[in-house]
C-alpha cells in the first residue's frame, strides 16, 4: 500500500511539473497590434529583412492597423503580418494609439490605390505602357524614384544605369514607374529614362499582378 501511495506520488509531482513547464513555454509568436505612424504621413516600407539595405515588399499606408510579433521596448526592427506578407519594419514608425489625420496624397498614389489608376490628382498624365532604362546624369550615378512626381517629395529608392522599369504613366517631365522584380512603384523624371520596348497594359495591386 505503501509503495502504491509513493508511485501516486511521483506520478503527480511529474504531472504537476509538465503542467508548469508548458504554461511557462512561450507561443510561437506574442502578437499585438500597432498603427503606422509616419511624421510625414507617408507609407511604412514593409522588408524582406530588418535592414534598410533588405527588398520592399510593400508599402503600409499610414494609419493602417497591422499585426506585430515579438516586439519589445527598444527593438529597432520588428516582424509583423501586413495583406498576404511577413516582413520587417522600422519601430519607431509604430504606436500603439490611431495616429491622427490622413495619408498623404504621395503614400496615397503608390499604395492604397492600385499603382498605375488614374486618380483626380493625376489626370494630367497620360497613359504610357513601355519599359524604359535608367540613364543617370553619370555612368556611375543613379536617379531617385520619389513617392510624387515632385522634387520636394520623399525618395523611396535609388535606381542605376541600365535598370529596367516599366512606365505606366507619364507627363512632359515625370513618369510613373513601376520595377517588376520587387513590386516598388513610383514617380522618376523623365529625361532620366529611356525607351527600352514595348509592355502589355497591365493592372497593379500590392503583391499582386492582373492582366487586364
Amino acid at each position: 500500500m505503501k509503495k502504491n501511495l509513493i508511485a501516486f506520488g511521483l506520478v503527480l509531482i511529474m504531472l504537476c511539473s509538465c503542467m508548469v513547464v508548458a504554461y511557462a513555454m512561450p507561443t510561437e509568436h506574442d502578437v499585438t497590434y500597432y498603427y503606422v505612424d509616419t511624421s510625414n504621413h507617408g507609407s511604412l516600407n514593409l522588408r524582406q529583412a530588418a535592414s534598410t539595405d533588405a527588398d520592399v515588399m510593400a508599402q503600409i499606408p499610414y494609419g493602417t492597423q497591422i499585426m506585430i510579433y515579438d516586439y519589445a521596448p527598444g527593438d529597432k526592427w520588428a516582424l509583423c503580418a501586413y495583406d498576404q506578407y511577413e516582413g520587417y519594419v522600422m519601430t519607431r514608425y509604430l504606436n500603439g494609439n490611431r495616429p491622427s489625420g490622413r495619408a498623404s496624397s504621395s503614400a496615397t498614389s503608390s499604395t492604397s490605390t492600385s499603382v498605375g489608376s488614374e486618380s483626380a490628382e493625376y489626370k494630367r498624365m497620360e497613359a504610357a505602357y513601355y519599359y524604359a532604362a535608367v540613364r543617370p546624369s553619370t555612368p556611375s550615378g543613379y536617379v531617385h524614384m520619389r513617392w510624387a512626381p515632385s522634387k520636394k517629395e520623399p525618395v523611396i529608392r535609388d535606381f542605376y544605369d541600365g535598370q529596367v522599369l516599366k512606365v505606366l504613366y507619364q507627363d512632359q517631365n515625370w513618369c510613373q514607374v513601376y520595377d517588376e522584380a520587387t513590386g516598388v512603384s513610383g514617380w522618376m523624371m523623365r529625361h532620366f529614362l529611356i525607351y527600352a520596348g514595348e509592355a502589355q497594359a497591365t493592372a497593379y495591386t500590392i503583391g499582386t499582378i492582373v492582366t487586364e
